[in-house]
């Protein structure tokens, strides 16, 4: 799904971590929750604490990867769970229900919910206006398989997804998009299930991706 980024996600009253990674040069660093931290240090990575910043202090900042062509931006988004992940999630609208729904709130000035995160966190209708949903799996009768979801469905803000209706949903549409085939250049006509093992080899071997693991759910010890 990284094909199809439209921007960044982070918590803004999380805390999150800086860190000098023992593959990037002095300028370029990691960020991530601390939890999530200490997480890959236990999988043989190297990191050094250089600073703690809010997650509002990373709002607004662009930033690049090697599957896009345009920087796109940070935005916020208070259903970031701070037990799960590295806290930095990646916006992929067309496949995904709350990043759909989180990025078409912020788009409409006039919502409640943007107005009040603009109140709290600064301008931020110019920066989702910018963000456009990218198609890149067609899974037969859709191409936008989660925006389809969420119109065919009539949801229309992030608070319309309660816990059980988002999971299963999000477990749904990643199945079905499984069994689709990309859109995007390069892999155009393939099966998504046939490419994921090469390109999961492929970004493995390089230095702008690190391979991060964690557990699904709670392990509790017998």
């Amino acid at each position: 799904t990284m094909f199809g980024l439209s921007n960044l996600w982070v918590h803004p009253e999380l805390e999150y971590g800086l860190y000098q990674h023992e593959y990037e040069s002095v300028n370029d660093y990691v960020i991530m929750l601390p939890r999530a931290a200490k997480n890959l240090m236990y999988q043989d990575h190297k990191l050094i604490l250089v600073k703690l910043v809010k997650g509002q202090e990373l709002i607004g900042l662009k930033v690049t990867q090697c599957q896009i062509v345009n920087p796109i931006p940070i935005l916020p988004m208070l259903q970031i769970n701070d037990s799960k992940g590295t806290g930095i999630v990646s916006s992929v609208p067309t496949e995904s229900p709350d990043d759909y729904l989180n990025l078409v709130v912020l788009q409409n000035k006039d919502h409640p919910y943007t107005k009040e995160m603009e109140r709290k966190y600064g301008e931020l209708n110019e920066l989702a206006k910018d963000c456009s949903p990218v198609k890149i799996i067609d899974v037969g009768d859709s191409d936008q398989i989660a925006i389809d979801f969420c119109q065919t469905n009539g949801y229309k803000n992030p608070k319309a997804l309660n816990g059980t209706e988002l999971q299963k949903a999000k477990k749904d549409i990643y199945n079905k998009s499984r069994k689709g085939t990309f859109l995007v250049e390069g892999y155009a006509g393939k099966l998504v299930q046939d490419v994921i093992d090469e390109l999961k080899s492929k970004y493995e071997t390089s230095y702008d991706w690190i391979k991060y693991a964690e557990p699904e759910g709670t392990v509790i010890s017998r």
